[in-house]
């Protein structure tokens, strides 16, 4: 064999050996590109696992994974990262404390109070109401223009004729709230000594008539007394009622009486304040400055008061004609 024939053998055998060895340097490339060994970096332990001054740091076991066992680090294998890690540390995840759950808030009691007062005004809601969300009154009662701007502001629904909503709330035994004061309708008699024309626009209403019981025109001094004294003494109503420009002037001479009880009011709020704290059976009313409107209210509210305490006639007997 000549010498170039072996010098060409020599030299396809080292091509071909250099050939191989490349491919494989290539592979092992590629598969070092595709599943990249886990780097190491640092594991924070939570506060609660950290240990203290005194304590001794735990052991530390270094694992080493060799690139032909490494996971895949796409999205589908984060998992098992994630326990491999926990495994590491030796600790669990754990969910951040006093996190405040999504859960619904708990519906608000429902508060309500009952009010038996025929005249309901703002102060008597701020001190009776407050913090209510339903407030129920008598089905003729009686709401001032206040009082409703009152509970529109505080977001207070109102119900009339309702029973008691809460006796607890009121204070009141539940049959006491839920039953009225009077067991029968109260007969007023209205007496008018002063005439104005609001006064005569309100005589010739049709309420007017309806809400009392009689109407007499009277002329000042004695009349006006002889006019009470029957509606009292004699049993003729439950209650009288005055228009008079000396209203009170009037009620000191009534008062002499010790069967009279008389006051002087000029608004519902005076009818609220007096029927709670004396329980009248005797109203006067100046009519100086007083509109139609307010002689109807002030003369209805009057007449839903009820039956005045301590009234000289029977409840359940009725009232002379």
């Amino acid at each position: 064999m000549s010498t170039d024939l072996v010098d060409q053998i020599v030299r396809n055998v080292l091509a071909q050996l250099n050939s191989r060895a490349g491919g494989a340097a290539r592979t092992e490339s590629t598969i070092a590109t595709d599943n990249p060994a886990p780097s190491t970096s640092k594991i924070h332990l939570p506060p609660d696992v950290v240990p203290g001054a005194g304590s001794p740091l735990p052991a530390v076991t270094s694992t080493k994974v060799s690139s032909s066992t490494a996971a895949p680090s796409g999205p589908a294998n984060r998992p098992s990262l994630l326990k491999a890690i926990s495994a590491v540390s030796g600790t669990t995840t754990r969910p951040p404390h006093n996190v405040p759950s999504a859960a619904a808030p708990a519906n608000m009691p429902h508060t309500g109070v009952t009010l038996t007062e025929t005249v309901i005004t703002a102060e008597l809601l701020s001190r009776q109401a407050r913090g209510a969300s339903l407030v129920a009154v008598p089905s003729k009662a009686i709401i001032t223009p206040a009082a409703k701007d009152w509970l529109r502001d505080h977001r207070v629904t109102l119900e009339r004729g309702v029973a008691s909503i809460n006796p607890a709330v009121t204070g009141r035994p539940a049959s006491a709230a839920s039953s009225p004061v009077n067991t029968m309708p109260a007969k007023w008699v209205l007496g008018v000594v002063s005439a104005t024309a609001s006064v005569q626009t309100f005589l010739g209403s049709s309420q007017t008539a309806a809400s009392v019981g009689r109407i007499a025109i009277l002329g000042a001094g004695a009349e006006a007394d002889e006019f009470v004294s029957g509606a009292i003494h004699k049993a003729e109503a439950h209650g009288a009622i005055l228009i008079e420009r000396s209203a009170a002037k009037r009620a000191c001479l009534l008062n002499r009486s010790s069967a009279i009880r008389a006051a002087v009011v000029s608004s519902l709020a005076d009818v609220l304040m007096v029927s709670q704290d004396f329980s009248p059976n005797v109203y006067l009313i100046d009519p100086t400055l007083k509109t139609f409107i307010e002689l109807r209210n002030l003369v209805q509210a009057i007449v839903r008061t009820g039956v005045p305490s301590g009234s000289g006639i029977p409840q359940g007997t009725g009232v002379a004609r």
